[in-house]
């Protein structure tokens, strides 16, 4: 009979745990020992306003994993001040991945358009992260400058939780 009650108890509280109908998002706990901090510049822009010169602005953040499988977190922290919240990525055993201009403004929050600042990245393990920029006088029109740079890290010691996204 014990067994029985416990049972129930743990169906109990999994079924009050977890999302009914898909409005709550899952999340996950990241204990993060390293940060990665990488600009970016995105979207078009008029020169204006002591902003970037006018032209459109693309940026490729590449992520690889060189260790075991492991889970990571994002945000974004763009020039106006604001703060997105943490999203969660996971990578196996020497996988890599691309966070690209769409990625960050669907990490941001945002709908498009010009998006500037830093994609700030989260995790357990070293990673190899790089920035690929590029700049074209108007969409479309072909790219006219390339850059690429290796994100140094920082050690820290900070725990987050990030949104597991489908």
């Amino acid at each position: 009979m014990k067994r029985l009650v416990i049972g129930f108890s743990i169906l109990a509280w999994f079924l009050l745990a977890s999302p009914g109908d898909g409005a709550a998002q899952s999340t996950v706990t990241v204990r993060g020992k390293f940060q990665y901090a990488v600009k970016f510049v995105c979207g078009p822009t008029q020169a204006a306003g002591g902003g970037p010169s006018t032209g459109h602005y693309s940026t490729h953040v590449n992520i690889h994993n060189p260790g075991d499988h492991l889970t990571f977190a994002m945000k974004v922290a763009t020039a106006n001040g604001s703060v997105s919240n943490f999203r969660a990525a996971t990578l196996g055993e020497d996988q890599a991945d691309s966070v690209n201009c769409g990625g960050i403004h669907s990490i941001a929050g945002t709908g498009g358009g010009f998006l500037e600042g830093f994609l700030v990245i989260v995790t357990p393990k070293e990673l190899d992260v790089t920035g690929l920029y590029t700049a074209e006088p108007s969409a479309g029109a072909g790219v006219t400058t390339l850059h690429t740079q290796v994100i140094q890290l920082r050690k820290l010691s900070l725990t987050v939780t990030a949104h597991l996204v489908p």
